[in-house]
């Protein structure tokens, strides 16, 4: 298991102390562009056994209040020797590990979740991991929150670049669950890297209108699977740290504070053995539901213009937020703004399994939109 260093303090074009910050301290210096780096620490360990090398790197992007800040990620190369050109370069962003500090992706991640980026790995591509905005004593983590998590995983794209390293300056973005829905975001803000060519994005089981239609229901009074309840916690902390006015204890019912108080201290997997409340037990409607709503509704990709071809794979039996009828849903309102989709879904695959059943198709679609092949497109 690694552990955090914190960013330590450098004096980077006017930027004074960071003074021990976490990876996410709100900063000052606006003349920092977003993807420069501010510390690299080599690793010596990885817990992704196709690695040959890997870095954590600190670097600057945007959060979701607009302001400069700093965030963590990893970046991990194959085995192979570079082809001509570089690595081809993935930037995968995970799905919800937690909002507790030590819940950061690359401290908190599960190897089973790690299989497909060491079959990435193996396939000869670079794998770079964001940890996103949010962490440390400093900062809370405004999950889900779509555009700094897209952001995140963009500018780490940039900071990759100026490492020592030959990597391909055309990328994709890709990821599961809270990243499949950041990877859709990355394919709407091409413009972000316009030094490294964004080809296309992988969202495999992204979050989209599910959620809101998921908390519209709890309050409603509908029942909560074993399985999606921890993302009510999570939820509405997250939605407190986009909005600091909202008050958790008039969101949520008096049985939640167990709950609440654990999701802050807690990782995801922890949250899974949480007793199941009864239906009507977790958020109250109000004002102060109204607020998360209102965050929840403006994180759904569904009202974003792509810019790039976009893959989704979606389970069967996904029993969180991302069903296949709100995801059909979203993909729906995409092509209608003239999205190119393919679109698939894996029969007997649950939201975690979905990761491998899909993976073919997805090291299809990858190779084939770096080789600028005609992609297939769902959209009608």
């Amino acid at each position: 298991m690694f552990v955090r260093r914190h960013v330590l303090v450098l004096s980077l074009g006017g930027l004074s102390a960071l003074a021990a910050c976490t990876s996410t301290s709100a900063i000052p210096g606006a003349q920092l562009a977003p993807g420069h780096v501010v510390n690299v620490q080599p690793q010596t360990r990885s817990l992704l056994s196709e690695s040959s090398q890997r870095w954590l790197v600190s670097y600057i992007s945007t959060s979701h209040a607009g302001q400069n800040t700093v965030v963590q990620g990893l970046i991990d190369l194959p085995k192979t020797p570079p082809p001509a050109g570089g690595y081809p370069v993935v930037s995968w962003g995970t799905g919800t590990t937690g909002v507790a500090p030590q819940c950061a992706p690359s401290l908190a991640a599960a190897p089973s979740r790690l299989e497909f980026q060491n079959v990435l790995l193996k396939q000869g591509y670079a794998v770079l991991r964001t940890d996103y905005e949010g962490w440390g004593a400093f900062a809370g983590r405004p999950d889900l929150e779509g555009r700094s998590n897209a952001y995140a995983m963009a500018d780490l794209v940039t900071a990759a670049h100026a490492l020592p390293i030959q990597l391909s300056n055309e990328w994709i973005a890709a990821g599961h669950s809270q990243g499949g829905g950041a990877a859709i975001w990355v394919a709407s803000m091409k413009e972000r890297t316009p030094s490294y060519p964004l080809k296309a994005a992988v969202a495999l089981a992204p979050t989209g209108p599910g959620v809101l239609k998921f908390l519209n229901d709890v309050a409603d009074g509908q029942p909560v699977s074993a399985g999606a309840q921890p993302f009510v916690a999570i939820t509405a902390l997250a939605a407190k740290v986009a909005d600091p006015s909202i008050d958790l204890d008039k969101l949520t019912n008096p049985a939640m504070k167990s709950q609440i108080d654990a999701a802050k201290s807690t990782c995801i997997g922890g949250l899974f053995g949480m007793p199941v409340l009864q239906p009507g037990q977790y958020l109250k409607k109000g004002p102060d539901f109204e607020k998360m709503a209102k965050f929840f509704a403006a994180q759904d990709p569904a009202q974003l213009k792509l810019q790039v071809p976009l893959f989704i794979a979606q389970a069967e039996k996904d029993q969180t937020t991302v069903t296949p009828p709100t995801t059909r849903q979203m993909m729906g309102a995409l092509c209608a703004k003239g999205a190119r989709i393919q679109y698939k879904e894996y029969p007997g695959q649950d939201h975690g399994s979905l990761i491998m059943a899909s993976s073919a198709d997805s090291l299809r679609f990858i190779s084939s939109a770096l080789s600028n092949q005609t992609l297939p497109n769902d959209c009608r």
